[in-house]
């Protein structure tokens, strides 16, 4: 009777860790990010996270891997959603090249609607606000 149970508790291990072992592109202070396409990113928080965490791991991301410019403006594509990379519950997506996805700009601020931008520095900024270490 234990063979078959522990057959399925295989199985079920087994399809998980498939479906998990997709590796983020870049991680930042429990904030996943990937390439969504040559435009646009997505940050994806791994359980909750803050808005100033989803902000600084967009930033990170834009100077380490996408080589942006501090002065660079980073801007909202699309505000909290289902992630298309991942199919988690929450995800934000960025752009640093509005024109190349259309988008229509905002007045500059925090927040995530569509349009809203701040600099790559500003952004950075929110990654003094909590502790570090909780990757």
């Amino acid at each position: 009777m234990k063979t078959p149970l522990l057959t399925t508790a295989f199985t079920l291990c087994a399809h998980a860790a498939l479906a998990l072992g997709q590796s983020p592109d870049f991680v930042f202070d429990r904030v996943n990010i990937n390439q969504v396409d040559s435009a646009v990113f997505e940050a994806i928080p791994r359980g909750a996270a803050s808005t100033d965490r989803i902000w600084c791991a967009a930033s990170e991301y834009a100077v380490r891997r996408l080589g942006a410019d501090w002065r660079q403006k980073l801007y909202v594509e699309r505000g909290y959603a289902r992630s298309v990379t991942t199919g988690r519950p929450t995800s934000v997506q960025f752009t640093l090249d509005p024109k190349a996805t259309g988008l229509q700009t905002k007045e500059p601020g925090f927040g995530f609607q569509p349009g809203a931008n701040v600099t790559v520095q500003l952004a950075n900024t929110r990654c003094g606000q909590f502790p570090f270490g909780m990757n």
